[in-house]
């Protein structure tokens, strides 16, 4: 069974972190859950995620185009970080998202 445990951090920040499979539907709540949060830092641990389906990937990307504050992952495996790449958006060695710039047509 999935689940999402948010844990409020230092001052406005917080820490969501994320057990077992993430789907299409745990990754849509996920993204909502952000949405509503009032912190200025959020932390995205999927270290103990059991199963990462690639949608968590788009809405990954869904959130590096409309939070305003700094996203930052943990725990992704290099398949959703290449495929996070793929899409334009890259993970800092902090793991902070952010989007990329598209490779100019050659």
């Amino acid at each position: 069974m999935a689940r999402i445990e948010i844990r409020q951090t230092d001052g406005r920040a917080a820490e969501l972190l994320v057990e077992g499979e993430v789907d299409a539907e745990l990754a849509a709540e996920l993204r909502d859950r952000i949405r509503d949060l009032e912190a200025t830092r959020v932390v995205l641990d999927f270290s103990h995620a059991s199963v990462l389906r690639d949608v968590v990937c788009a809405s990954l990307v869904e959130l590096c185009e409309e939070c305003e504050q700094p996203v930052f992952l943990r725990g992704l495996r290099d398949h959703q970080l290449r495929v996070l790449h793929y899409l334009h958006v890259s993970v800092s060695d902090e793991g902070l998202l952010s989007p990329e710039e598209p490779a100019p047509p050659p």
